[in-house]
């Protein structure tokens, strides 16, 4: 049998980023959720599918409002890990009302900062 050599493993190096682009304030984004399988946002579907520690179409609510804030929010270039401790953050600090717009949302569940990364994971707002 041929002896192979590999390397060892290593994460990659480089960060996906993101762009943020604050949607005007006459632009109206429109988000659906479809229980636990995903959500759709200005007709751009997330797939949340196979992610087993969604329980509740709450948490995925929770999620879809998550980037909603992040699209009308963030500007700029800006990498999985800091959208998601900046999402976190703004969790911790203000609740899941820090996520509405003026208005309150109800039925919203708090999801793990490992939803929001596999969200913005499966995010096509990225470069």
């Amino acid at each position: 049998m041929p002896a192979f050599e590999a390397e060892e493993f290593s994460l990659p190096q480089t960060e996906r980023a993101f762009w943020g682009s604050p949607a005007r304030r006459d632009d109206r984004i429109k988000t659906k959720v479809m229980s636990t399988d995903g959500f759709s946002i200005n007709h751009n579907t997330v797939d949340l599918r196979y992610l087993e520690q969604l329980v509740d179409s709450e948490q995925t609510a929770a999620l879809a409002g998550m980037m909603k804030y992040y699209m009308t929010k963030v500007t700029g270039p800006a990498t999985v890990k800091r959208l998601a401790e900046m999402l976190e953050r703004q969790m911790r600090q203000g609740g899941l009302e820090a996520f509405m717009d003026g208005y309150a949302w109800c039925g919203m569940a708090q999801p793990r900062v490992q939803e929001i990364y596999a969200m913005l994971n499966r995010s096509r707002r990225h470069l």
